[in-house]
């Protein structure tokens, strides 16, 4: 797939080859592709421009595509237009909604300290 991918896309695409940190790589990406899972859901609430290409979608999905942090998408030629659409308008929008949805969320800290401390 890393060669399909070079051969198709050149330079045009950076193909990671080792570890990295989330947040740093999303913080550097003007829009993210995911399948619904957990970077789908950092990268959106993190206010980048966030696309699930997911055909079963799940709960946490399912909020943020409802909170409109993400699109989903599962049609290719849809998913082209949504990634040219996202690049081409200016986020301010999409990062204050992402940081009002983010800031309305309960901090877990403490209830997990008490649920571990209640198994000791």
């Amino acid at each position: 797939q890393i060669r399909f991918l070079k051969r198709t896309f050149g330079n045009k695409i950076k193909i990671l080859n080792k570890v990295i940190d989330g947040k740093t790589l999303l913080s550097n990406v003007d829009v993210f592709v995911g399948s619904g899972g957990t970077m789908t859901a950092e990268s959106a609430l993190l206010g980048v421009p966030t696309i699930s290409y997911n055909a079963v979608p799940n709960f946490i999905e399912s909020y943020l595509v409802k909170n409109k942090l993400v699109k989903r998408e599962t049609n290719p030629k849809h998913l082209v237009r949504t990634i040219k659409k996202f690049i081409n308008s200016s986020n301010m929008a999409h990062k204050k909604r992402a940081k009002k949805v983010l800031n309305s969320m309960e901090d877990p800290y403490q209830k997990l300290v008490k649920a571990i401390k209640a198994t000791i």
